[in-house]
């Protein structure tokens, strides 16, 4: 029994192994600067599939809304 899990788990392995070898590196199409984002960093994103917007917050009070069909950037702030 522990030398068929043993087996399955390697054969397992070098299939997934394999498969991430196979892939095509990424490579960077497109940069969109961020004027709100000022540390590096993003709090929380959030995915609109019906609206095809991603929602990021970068700095306090602040959420960006990239259209990802036209590739566009529209920052708005928000006061609690």
């Amino acid at each position: 029994m522990r030398t068929e899990f043993i087996l399955l788990t390697t054969i397992f392995g070098l299939f997934v192994f394999n498969i991430f070898q196979a892939a095509e590196p990424l490579t960077l199409i497109q940069t969109v600067p961020s004027p709100a984002l000022r540390d590096g960093d993003f709090d929380h994103f959030a995915l609109d599939l019906t609206g095809h917007r991603l929602f990021l917050t970068a700095e306090k009070g602040v959420v960006e809304v990239f259209d990802l069909r036209t590739n566009e950037l529209r920052v708005h702030k928000v006061t609690p």
